[in-house]
């Protein structure tokens, strides 16, 4: 992610499709390694603190994709949640995280415009977890990316 991005842009559908068309594998590995800094974040600011158990799902499905437990979600969703994550990460973008009350809106607005565009990715993750699926080392291959509506 550049901070050239950050500044410019207003967060909408294309800001995150946009940051997301950028983030490969070893990205989402790099957001895997950074959880314990995510979590540090979200519990330090009252703007975050609201979404911290629904980052934990988004953990937690990226963590199963990567694992190779969890292929049935299209990478695009796992990159939207990945650039959305970084972005929360980054404290140099379109409100500086330093400016007191205000400096966490912008990463506010980008998780819940991000879990409202993979919730049902979100959904079908969750049912397959409520039914007792376990890893099984031959999951199948990842969907075709495919643009995440708006809904």
């Amino acid at each position: 992610m550049t901070d050239d991005i950050h500044k410019t842009a207003p967060i909408d559908v294309s800001f995150l499709h946009e940051g997301a068309a950028k983030v490969d594998e070893a990205q989402v590995g790099g957001l895997m390694a950074r959880v314990s800094e995510l979590w540090a974040r979200l519990e330090a600011s009252p703007a975050l603190q609201t979404h911290l158990d629904e980052v934990q799902t988004l953990v937690e499905l990226v963590g199963d994709w990567r694992s190779g437990a969890y292929r049935q979600v299209p990478f695009t969703a796992i990159a939207l949640i990945t650039f959305a994550l970084l972005y929360v990460l980054n404290p140099v973008d379109l409100i500086p995280d330093a400016l007191p009350l205000v400096g966490h809106l912008d990463d506010s607005a980008v998780l819940a415009l991000c879990l409202r565009l993979v919730r049902p990715e979100l959904e079908a993750w969750r049912a397959w977890k409520a039914s007792g699926a376990k890893a099984t080392g031959d999951a199948t291959e990842p969907t075709p990316a495919e643009p995440i509506a708006e809904g």
